[in-house]
């Protein structure tokens, strides 16, 4: 009687170790699947912002091209608005509302500020204080009017590139560039350029900046999204 007890204990410790090991398979292979499910939600997410970006570049780039077919002048196109909470986009002479392309008389662009996804919340920067030279001269050697999403995550950074050239690689920039604000005055100061042959000529890009320092430079190791509004 007793041997026949100790046998049904032993079958019940034994069926018990099977149910904990068949748990413990089931809770890893749970886990891992949430991580897969995770990671794919997170390089989908990636993907809509970065078309966001493009989408908004594009309204901004439609919105100059209508201007300038309405007369404004390039020196005269301004940025200027009461929301930035500064006058660095100011020109030395007040522009007039059709002037401004944050206007509904102007260019009717509603500005969208940057979701922290993206790059962290940081504004959008204006410049016309670099001339686009990736591959070969973009225009001339003039300064271009360019638009630059300043320190853009890795995950967008790659998906607008794939978007537009169909790689995730995020080129170097040779050097640095200027994020002086546009004011009306172009200074052909610094050169935004790349070596990859793949975005070459690319007016709209993610890049990484090699150097620069201070608040008027790119940020040496960080991502900046950029986009040339006006080819000089």
């Amino acid at each position: 009687m007793e041997q026949k007890n100790n046998k049904e204990r032993g079958s019940v410790i034994f069926i018990i170790l099977i149910a904990v090991a068949l748990f413990a398979a089931l809770s890893f292979a749970t886990t891992r699947g949430m991580r897969g499910g995770e990671s794919g939600v997170e390089k989908e997410q990636a993907k809509l912002l970065a078309t966001e970006i493009i989408q908004y570049t594009n309204s901004l780039q439609t919105a100059i091209q209508m201007m300038q077919i309405d007369g404004v002048n390039d020196e005269d196109i301004s940025f200027h608005a009461d929301f930035w909470g500064h006058t660095d986009y100011k020109h030395a002479v007040a522009q007039p509302e059709e002037n401004r392309v944050f206007s509904p008389s102007g260019g009717g662009v509603n500005y969208t500020k940057p979701k922290d996804d993206m790059n962290g919340g940081a504004d959008w920067v204006f410049t016309g204080d670099n001339r686009a030279s990736l591959g070969s001269e973009i225009g001339t050697t003039e300064a271009d009017l360019i638009m630059v999403l300043p320190k853009v995550t890795d995950s967008v950074c790659a998906k607008i590139n794939d978007d537009l050239v169909g790689s995730e690689t995020i080129p170097d920039e040779i050097d640095f560039f200027s994020l002086v604000k546009f004011n009306g005055t172009f200074a052909a100061g610094t050169k935004l350029d790349i070596a990859e042959t793949d975005y070459a000529d690319l007016q709209m890009g993610c890049l990484r900046s090699k150097a620069g320092a201070g608040t008027t430079q790119t940020a040496p190791g960080k991502n900046y999204f950029y986009a040339v509004l006006i080819e000089r």
